[in-house]
């Protein structure tokens, strides 16, 4: 049975990322970053089974200002629409709470660009990314 809780940390211990992302996931601790978010903002869990296969959130960067966040495993694909309605209803709950929410997401997924905009998210190339690499 397929069901959203809230966050519960305990549901990371076994979890092992394989969505879209989850080759540059590599690149760093993907358990860390989900804890990370899930402390700074509101976040849920999607379960199957008892096993994690999808939790995300959203958390303020500054006032008006939302960041959406989510990491969806493959075996979400047997309950697309259960996995989209709750994280539509997340999204516009938390809109009462911003004046804008923003998401980010890789440019060669075409999964993740399909479901974000759907979510109703626009594309807006306001800003250019720029990174810089660490020692680590």
């Amino acid at each position: 049975m397929i069901k959203k809780i809230s966050f519960d940390e305990s549901y990371l211990e076994n979890f092992v990322y394989n969505g879209v992302e989850s080759e540059t996931a590599e690149d760093f601790n993907i358990k860390e970053v989900i804890k990370n978010y899930s402390q700074i903002g509101k976040s849920w869990m999607i379960i199957e089974d008892e096993k994690l296969i999808g939790v995300g959130g959203l958390f303020s960067l500054w006032n008006g200002l939302g960041q959406a966040w989510v990491f969806l495993n493959k075996e979400i694909i047997n309950n697309k629409k259960f996995v989209f309605k709750e994280i539509k209803d997340c999204i516009d709950a938390g809109r009462k709470d911003y004046n804008q929410i923003q998401v980010l997401c890789m440019q060669n997924s075409v999964e993740a660009n399909n479901l974000i905009k759907h979510l109703g998210f626009k594309k807006k190339d306001m800003y250019q990314r720029y990174t810089i690499q660490g020692d680590k």
